[in-house]
């Protein structure tokens, strides 16, 4: 069993060995850092350290955190045409500050001489980019709600699947697809309320014409996936205090897998 105490030993050794790897005073005086999902670092923990030496395990989840890095700069990059010299350096310098941490990455699963990580890693770049161009570029095409979800799951989480499918852990696969498919919900449930809605939002409210049950849908789907996540914990039991203390964090309330267990 993973004590709280290995948890906060992992977090702060990924943070730093994070910020030595990717520090760059002219980056940083230029474009704002990557944000690093400490979700993600927990639950990989969780989930490799009965595989795997503490060595290994490190490298995996450092080369993770590096990767989605790099997509979420590149993420930050504008394609319209601007024609001040400032904004276009700061664009120039977000492309290759997310070339940059991909390539560390890759740097040390090649390192560890770890060929079958390094294609993981490999497949996953290609399949989130390919979801993303579906939402982004192609989203009226995708007809109903399930089909642009299927795709906010592969972009939120394709990498920690295809690590958990690697290692046979189906339940954690499992457990992945629906965490962070809540936690994209949540902030696009915040993003809505401010008068922003993007693709899974729409989706899911074009569904339901009555704009006046729009906040009920949203809160009510919000419920489904809590409950499905905290029924997934019981069946995982040495790790469901981990599962429902990062879920409590999402939700930023208290939750009782007790009590989903009855209503069940």
């Amino acid at each position: 069993m993973v004590s709280k105490k290995e948890l906060n030993e992992i977090l702060i050794d990924i943070k730093e060995s994070f910020n030595d790897l990717t520090k760059h005073t002219y980056l940083e005086h230029h474009i704002e850092g990557p944000m690093i999902d400490e979700d993600k670092i927990i639950f990989l923990y969780a989930m490799l350290s009965g595989h795997l030496p503490n060595k290994d395990v490190k490298t995996i989840i450092l080369s993770a955190v590096l990767l989605q890095a790099a997509l979420d700069v590149h993420e930050d990059v504008t394609l319209h045409k601007i024609k001040s010299d400032v904004v276009i350096k700061e664009r120039q310098l977000t492309v290759l500050a997310g070339d940059y941490y991909s390539s560390l990455y890759y740097y040390l699963l090649a390192k560890a001489q770890n060929v079958p990580m390094i294609r993981i890693f490999s497949r996953s770049i290609q399949e989130i980019n390919e979801c993303k161009m579906n939402l982004y570029k192609n989203s009226a095409a995708l007809k109903g709600y399930k089909k642009i979800e299927n795709e906010v799951i592969s972009v939120e989480s394709k990498l920690l699947q295809n690590i958990a499918e690697h290692f046979e852990e189906r339940q954690w696969l499992s457990l992945f697809k629906e965490f962070f498919l809540l936690k994209r919900l949540l902030i696009e449930q915040k993003a809505w309320k401010n008068g922003k809605r993007h693709a899974i939002i729409q989706s899911l409210l074009s569904e339901h014409p009555n704009d006046a049950e729009d906040l009920m849908i949203l809160e009510e789907k919000v419920e489904v996936l809590k409950d499905k996540i905290l029924q997934m914990s019981q069946s995982m039991a040495t790790v469901e205090r981990i599962i429902v203390t990062r879920l409590e964090g999402i939700l930023q309330v208290t939750v009782s897998p007790k009590k989903i267990a009855e209503e069940g």
